[in-house]
């Protein structure tokens, strides 16, 4: 029998995502719920876009293979969980390797685990989760090559190139659990960008800088890749939003390039005040 996750149906056979009852108990009764769904993604080898991922704040990996045209209605979709007996359920992102691969059990997909979504209940992650065949099996990255921690925090983000398909960023902010469990440490130091130059399979930690300066170490809220301009894009809390060609050393938008108003050099320096001034 499958094993029941919190906020998904389970039988004999299982269903995936789909609302349960919410538990009046514990003074947030929100009747039928089905949990926080964390991240998407559509698996570009299954030309028949029919291949699907699901991720959930704290119910683990679910995949389709008939999520598309296979199916005549959302009734028939069938959703199996795929990481069940990994270090941890907690997702906050993933992303699939666009290789011009056209098998789906050979894809790379990483999965960024613990949910940095600013809540008080934020379940935290224990670092990336890779997979070569397609979610079939599973590698624990722990830490980045060069000694960062992944443990207590969670991902935003995860982001390819798709010039440079082996290149891919991550953006890793705090998740609240992590914070009250005293599993991310020390401090916030290890919030921030990571790449890899290897599809995912080790990881090091970017640089972030306003002009010769390094910025503060903060949480990193969104990382997206923009083809037309080859560069990659985050948004770095605090500070704002920053742009990168290899995904290695990252630059501070120009002012009048910031969105909205107020993520000026001023009141977002290099090094964030306590409290920030940054919006």
């Amino acid at each position: 029998m499958a094993v029941p996750h919190a906020g998904l149906t389970f039988g004999w056979t299982p269903l995936g995502p789909a609302p349960l009852a919410s538990d009046p108990g514990t003074g947030q009764d929100y009747g039928w719920v089905s949990g926080r769904a964390t991240a998407v993604a559509i698996d570009p080898a299954d030309a028949s876009g029919n291949t699907v991922y699901v991720g959930g704040a704290n119910a683990g990996v679910w995949k389709s293979s008939n999520a598309g045209s296979l199916s005549p209605s959302a009734a028939s979709v069938i959703w199996t969980p795929v990481l069940d007996y990994e270090a941890t359920l907690a997702v906050g992102a993933i992303a699939i390797q666009p290789s011009g691969n056209t098998d789906p059990t050979q894809s790379v997909i990483l999965v960024g685990t613990g949910e940095p979504n600013s809540s008080a209940d934020s379940y935290y992650g224990l670092g990336i989760l890779r997979s070569t065949d397609g979610g079939a099996s599973w590698t624990q990255i722990a830490s980045s090559a060069d000694g960062h921690s992944f443990a207590g925090l969670g991902f935003a983000k995860i982001a390819f190139s798709t010039s440079n398909p082996p290149l891919v960023v991550a953006a890793a902010a705090a998740a609240a659990e992590g914070i009250t469990l005293g599993l991310e440490a020390p401090g916030a130091l290890n919030r921030g960008i990571y790449y890899s130059q290897d599809g995912g399979a080790t990881w090091r930690y970017a640089s972030i800088k306003d002009g010769a300066s390094t910025v503060s170490p903060g949480s990193v809220t969104s990382v997206v890749y923009n083809a037309l301009a080859g560069k990659f894009f985050a948004a770095v809390r605090y500070h704002g939003i920053y742009s990168s060609s290899d995904g290695i050393i990252w630059t501070r938008l120009a002012n009048a390039n910031q969105p909205g108003t107020g993520l000026n050099s001023t009141n977002c320096p290099s090094i964030a005040t306590n409290p920030p001034t940054c919006p």
